[in-house]
């Protein structure tokens, strides 16, 4: 009696595994006619503050403790990114008197910097704080005698965090065009056996912070390049996908477009390439145009392939993402980074 119901027990267990096992395997092979790959791929990003007809950047003084060093960050970025002559205070007496200067903000200080042929004003504060703390505990160990012993174990914990509020005025117009704030964190911990550690050297917490926070600031006054994520599909049926593919991820756009583009009329003639296989390909190609700046192709081939298959969630959010993207590079052209097409 036991062993009879057993094999029934076993009989079903077995055949459940194997409707699962089905399914499952039935799943694979819809998912592989068209799985996604992730490429990863570089853009260029408008600054985040509009500074049209914006060419000579005057800097002035960052108040507050840390404030010099964050400041000549700042002055060696702006040099560096070539976009802005940076006006030295050295030629700035023609014009502008120093109570001018007061009322500007700038101060008569030796880290200030004029504003002779400046059309822009950048000042700024800076507040700064490092805190350290040391935790222990008993933990226990196990000799390579096998024999277990107690140790004491230090922890010291320092959180440093700096935050620039900055602003930009214009000065033809001496209108404050813009206020922010730019925070920055460091946290850092050290183990030690027996005795605390020694405490953290805070410049060099503030050091990353003021690195971090340049960088931040460098994107709200000039283009910058960025790394993102993209998702493509691909078709097995369709071997041109493949070699699109490969072309994008080498950051050849156009390329990969006229591959995109030959498989999708491969795949018309192709009668084991079914519908939702077919909205990838389109997909794809409007994929292809949105990095290629064909915002308008992109957005109508990402429809058609929405109106293949509607539930895709990857297809709504590149309609989205194309939108953005033609914004930006409207902001490009008025920025004068790139020429309107």
């Amino acid at each position: 009696m036991h062993t009879k119901s057993f094999r029934l027990a076993h009989c079903s267990f077995t055949y459940s595994f194997l409707l699962i096992a089905a399914v499952a395997l039935s799943c694979a092979v819809l998912l592989v006619g068209c799985a996604r790959t992730k490429v990863t791929t570089t853009v260029l990003r408008p600054a985040k503050i509009n500074l049209v007809g914006v060419k000579a950047l005057a800097i002035g003084g960052v108040k507050g403790e840390g404030g010099i060093e964050l400041r000549a960050n700042i002055v060696k970025a702006v040099f560096d990114c070539g976009k802005y002559d940076v006006v030295d205070r050295e030629n700035l007496r023609a014009g502008i008197t120093e109570l001018e200067l007061q009322q500007s903000g700038i101060g008569t200080g030796d880290q200030a910097i004029g504003v002779q042929r400046a059309d822009a004003l950048i000042t700024g504060s800076v507040d700064q704080r490092c805190s350290q703390r040391v935790e222990s505990g008993k933990f226990e160990r196990t000799n390579s005698q096998g024999i277990r012993y107690t140790v004491i174990l230090y922890r010291r914990v320092a959180d440093a965090s700096v935050t620039l509020s900055v602003s930009v005025t214009n000065l033809k117009t001496m209108k404050c065009e813009v206020v922010d704030r730019i925070p920055a964190s460091k946290p850092a911990f050290s183990d030690w056996e027996e005795s605390p550690p020694p405490p953290f050297e805070p410049r060099d917490l503030y050091d990353y912070c003021y690195a971090n926070i340049t960088q931040e600031f460098m994107k709200s006054i000039a283009p910058y390049s960025e790394n993102v994520l993209v998702f493509l599909f691909k078709a097995s049926h369709v071997p041109d996908v493949k070699a699109g593919i490969q072309l994008f991820r080498a950051g050849q756009c156009n390329q990969a477009l006229t591959h995109f583009e030959a498989a999708a009329q491969a795949a018309k003639s192709n009668p084991k390439v079914k519908p939702k296989e077919m909205s990838a390909i389109l997909f794809d190609i409007g994929v292809a145009k949105e990095y290629s700046s064909d915002y308008d192709g992109a957005l109508a081939s990402v429809n058609e392939a929405i109106g293949m298959c509607p539930n895709r969630k990857r297809y709504s959010q590149a309609i989205s993402r194309i939108e953005l993207r033609r914004i930006d590079a409207r902001k490009l052209v008025e920025q004068g980074v790139i020429t309107a097409k």
